[in-house]
């Protein structure tokens, strides 16, 4: 769970004030790994910023893979993981972000 940095700040302050670590988790009910995560990174960075997520970048270019499709609808997940050098779930997770199907039509 993502605690936002006033929480932190409270928590913490509530630590400086006095209180062990164990009371501070238990009352925030927080784990006592957390509370000294937040007091190293407030030590060691000097703030309480929660670290950015980077999105990974993809192997598949999301608009070769769409023509691809198109001028294979026939193929399966393995081919397409071979033809762009790829596993095949990284396959699945491409054809989900551009709402793309493998469905035979019957």
């Amino acid at each position: 769970m993502a605690y936002g940095i006033d929480f932190r700040k409270r928590v913490l302050a509530y630590v400086e004030e006095g209180h062990t670590r164990q009371e501070t988790a238990k009352l925030f009910n927080i784990s006592t790994n957390t509370l000294y995560t937040w007091e190293k990174q407030q030590r060691e960075q000097g703030h309480l910023e929660r670290k950015k997520r980077v999105a990974k970048s993809r192997k598949i270019p999301l608009d070769q893979l769409k023509n691809f499709v198109e001028e294979n609808p026939d193929a399966f997940l393995r081919e397409i993981a071979e033809h762009f050098s790829c596993s095949i779930p990284s396959v699945w997770a491409a054809l989900k972000q551009v709402n793309l199907t493998l469905k035979k039509d019957d």
